[in-house]
């Protein structure tokens, strides 16, 4: 899958955009131009102030500060228009403290103290904290200006905007549009990492149970990389809060991460979709293709988001980078992620009834995820109002991430009451199942009424030393004695394994009578060279045992069980953990409800002595019983 290089992309060019900025800001502007846009923040209702420091050389005089705020349509009449310095300025009401004049004398502003300092050489104002008063948090835009030069503007300047008390490291200089997502940061790690240890504890018994597929790997990929992303988040706030500060090769790092957690994520539920390590181990050539394009095209679309607001997002707007080409592309991409999902998942769950109680879920959480993801930034962009659209993405995305890589962990919980746990097939046999495969097998039990997927990794010896038989066989295949393995199963196996049979049970009943009476005079020949089909039941310690002759159904139903292929046998052999191998093969049977049966798939029986007769033997558990190891007994045929 090569996921690694795809997030290693996303690093690089999240490096690349280094800069640095923060509510407090300090540095010389110098400009040719007589109205200069220095800064911008926004100011709680209540609690917001301001306090600044300016030098700048007496020769520039007369030099202004001016405040903008966020008046519908008010800022953007001013910033880059075509009025001049003076009809910019004459929008201000100077009385409300929306400009100051920084000159000698100045009088006007209570607060505000001009004097000239180094012999006269360069004017200094200090001023005291100026408080602001909203109905609501307002953006403000700080301006330098100075209609009546011929030098252009230069100043050197500090200033401080806060939202909260000095050292109140949750509010101090954060703007009013990011308070809270420092709260919501370290509430999510700690969450975020509750749920890693408790998916590490899950990876190590599935591990034991060699069931750590690479879906599941995955999984842990993307809690890593959500982990991490919160965590550089929490560092990059706490940092803010506490000096002004504001590290954005830290902040884009950790939307780097938090991307390629989602992309993980992304990728993990497509695999699952298709049915990887579910249902096969390997896919076909189409699909491999579309999760390429996909991942492709995603990564490229979260990469070029974040260079542009990098490259070109003008700081003198509230920037929302959802709101730009990228951004609209990446929506788009997201749907077509969504769309794509659903399809695959939907035509598994129909193909694959065994494993409805996983895939239904799947199909509904992650379809609604899929969608919450492009949903919510187009919300946050048309209708989340700026002065709080930070703060809410933050926690959207949150969330969002959360109950997804939550919903996993649930459906992949290795406890026997969890009806969706997915993974039946170990590592080592699923990577032998193609797509193509999986989906005949699936074909096969839906015809044979067995409501699921077929093992076909059947074979005769005990693991302790018999020999290996064969590869399974599916019911298109015939039986040792020439005849169809379908006709069989459909003409006996529907009475004596548990598949419904088309008759009544007293029709039936009648069969077997007449087929008893006509086939008595031969039964002697009839048993030496007819193969006998065996059910051996061996759970705990008793041994129950129906025969089948020929077209004949002796044995009571089973509905634990159904027949669904059989196995050729290995070649001698001794007594073994498994049973002995003795030139005998096996019958294959899958549970009506396999996901209860050894968390589901089809059980294979070890071989048994044939004792001289073609015979085919095959072992069969209740659903409520578990399957030991240890010797099997030898029956005598």
């Amino acid at each position: 899958m090569r996921f690694h290089l795809i997030i290693l992309v996303i690093y690089v060019s999240c490096f690349l955009m280094f800069r640095t900025e923060g509510k407090y800001i300090s540095g010389i502007l110098k400009s040719d131009s007589d109205w200069q846009f220095l800064t911008k923040f926004c100011f709680s209702p209540s609690s917001g102030s301001l306090q600044f420091n300016m030098k700048y050389p007496v020769p520039y005089l007369t030099q202004n500060m001016l405040l903008y705020w966020d008046k519908r349509n008010f800022w953007e009449s001013v910033y880059k228009t075509d009025l001049t310095c003076t009809e910019k300025e004459s929008k201000l009401t100077p009385s409300d403290l929306q400009l100051f004049r920084l000159r000698p004398g100045n009088n006007d502003i209570p607060g505000l103290d001009c004097k000239t300092v180094r012999n006269g050489s360069q004017l200094q104002c200090n001023s005291q904290k100026f408080s602001f008063n909203s109905a609501r948090p307002r953006w403000w835009y700080i301006v330098i200006s100075n209609c009546n030069t011929r030098n252009g503007l230069l100043i050197e300047y500090e200033m401080w905007m806060r939202n909260g008390e000095i050292g109140n490291i949750f509010r101090e200089h954060f703007s009013a549009d990011e308070i809270y997502i420092l709260e919501f940061n370290i509430a999510f790690f700690v969450l975020q990492l509750v749920l890693l240890i408790l998916a590490a504890l899950v990876a190590v018994r599935l591990r034991r149970k060699q069931l750590l597929h690479r879906t599941y790997k995955l999984y842990l990929l993307s809690l890593s990389l959500t982990l991490l992303s919160t965590l550089f988040c929490c560092i990059t706030y706490l940092s803010y809060g506490s000096t002004g500060y504001k590290s954005v090769e830290l902040y884009y790092l950790s939307a780097a991460l938090q991307s390629g957690g989602t992309l993980a994520q992304q990728l993990l539920v497509l695999l699952l979709g298709l049915g990887y390590s579910v249902t096969c181990g390997r896919l076909p050539a189409w699909a491999t293709a579309l999760i390429s394009a996909l991942l492709t095209a995603l990564t490229a679309g979260y990469t070029a988001l974040f260079a542009v607001e990098a490259a070109s997002a003008d700081p003198g707007l509230v920037y929302w980078r959802w709101s730009s080409l990228p951004g609209y592309c990446l929506i788009g991409l997201q749907l077509a992620a969504c769309l794509a999902f659903a399809a695959c998942a939907g035509r598994t769950l129909a193909r694959h009834r065994a494993k409805r109680s996983f895939y239904g879920p799947l199909l509904a959480v992650y379809t609604v995820w899929q969608l919450c993801l492009p949903a919510g930034a187009a919300v946050c962009a048309a209708w989340v109002p700026a002065f709080m659209r930070a703060r809410v993405a933050s926690g959207i995305d949150l969330c969002l991430m959360f109950i997804a890589q939550l919903a996993f962990l649930l459906l992949a919980w290795p406890a026997i009451g969890n009806p969706c746990f997915p993974y039946d097939l170990k590592t080592s046999q699923i990577g032998a199942i193609t797509y193509e495969d999986a989906e005949e097998r699936a074909a096969v039990g839906r015809d044979l009424g067995a409501g699921g997927d077929i093992d076909v990794h059947g074979g005769g010896g005990g693991g302790g030393g018999g020999g290996l038989g064969g590869m399974g066989k599916l019911a298109c295949d015939p039986l040792p004695d020439g005849r169809p393995f379908a006709q069989f199963s459909l003409s006996q196996s529907r009475s004596f394994i548990g598949v419904p049979a088309n008759n009544s049970s007293s029709s039936l009943l009648l069969q077997q009578q007449k087929q008893q009476q006509q086939q008595a005079a031969a039964a002697a020949a009839a048993a030496a060279a007819t193969p006998v089909y065996e059910e051996i039941r061996d759970c705990s310690s008793s041994v129950d045992r129906y025969s089948a002759y020929s077209n004949t159904a002796t044995s009571p139903r089973r509905p634990e069980s159904t027949l669904i292929g059989w196995s050729s046998g290995g070649l001698g052999g001794v007594a073994g953990v498994g049973g002995v191998s003795s030139g005998s093969g096996n019958l294959l049977y899958e549970s009506s409800d396999p996901a209860r049966v050894q968390q589901g798939g089809a059980l294979v029986s070890g071989g048994y002595p044939s004792m001289g007769v073609s015979s085919l033997s095959y072992c069969g558990f209740p659903t409520n019983e578990r399957r030991r190891g240890g010797s099997r007994p030898s029956l005598p045929v």
